[in-house]
Order: structure tokens, then C-alpha cells, then sequence
């Protein structure tokens, strides 16, 4: 626990504890965890032996699809640049990659 809390410190991270049982005072966990909820939800309920095995999937369409308050969606916001499917390398020859490169300034 002393390293943690040196880290912490380190970094000027602020520890906030909360009960387990009260997750939404977390606004921007409680964000994340609704559409990941109702997508396990919807695959749960016609895989219920399966669903640990669709959860990748769930994440990929979380983590590629636009989310309102950025306008990006996580991938690009992590990574700089937009998500390429395995359909696009087909396409590749058409696509100007210098149009794919976000500055820092664009993304705010």
C-alpha cells in the first residue's frame, strides 16, 4: 500500500474511496459501464453458455464507435488515428493516409 500511495503522490493522482454497492457516484465509470451492460445483456440472452466469448466483440464496438461528449471514439483518442478494418486493405491504394493524421488540436 506505501508504494501505491507513492505513486500516487508521484503523479498527483487523487485516491477517492467508495463503497462498492455505489458505483454511480463515478459519473464517467457509470458512462462506460451502461452501453457494455446492455450489450452483454442482448448477447447473454441468446448465449448464455457463451457470453465470456462475444465480450471482445462488445469492447471492439464500444471502443470504435463515436461517443457523443468527444466526437472521436476511444480508439482515436488513444491511438491518433482513425480504426481500419480488414475490408480497408482492399481499399488501401484509395485511401490518402495524410488525411488519416490528427493533430492534438483537431481532436479537442
Amino acid at each position: 500500500m506505501i508504494e501505491f500511495d507513492l505513486m500516487c503522490k508521484k503523479y498527483g493522482i487523487i485516491h477517492q474511496f467508495t463503497t462498492p454497492q455505489w458505483f454511480q457516484c463515478n459519473g464517467m465509470v457509470e458512462m462506460m459501464i451502461k452501453p457494455l451492460k446492455s450489450g452483454l445483456f442482448i448477447m447473454a440472452s441468446t448465449n448464455l453458455d457463451n457470453w465470456d466469448f462475444e465480450l471482445p466483440q462488445i469492447l471492439f464496438g464500444y471502443r470504435s464507435g463515436v461517443q457523443t461528449n468527444t466526437k472521436f471514439s476511444p480508439f482515436m483518442v488513444l491511438t491518433k488515428r482513425t480504426l481500419r478494418f480488414t475490408c480497408d486493405n482492399s481499399l488501401a491504394t484509395f485511401i490518402n493516409v495524410e488525411k488519416e493524421k490528427f493533430t492534438l488540436e483537431e481532436m479537442r
